[in-house]
């Protein structure tokens, strides 16, 4: 049990990691494609 409640904690970090990530990048791409519109 301990096991896979480790394995639950360790899926929820990577899958956080990987959206945070995600959503870091897309909010770059936004402003990248903005600020060359704008200039």
């Amino acid at each position: 049990m301990f096991q896979t409640t480790w394995q639950l904690a360790m899926l929820k970090k990577y899958l956080e990691e990987k959206a945070e990530g995600y959503l870091l990048s897309n909010r770059h791409m936004k402003k990248k494609k903005n600020s060359n519109g704008n200039s």
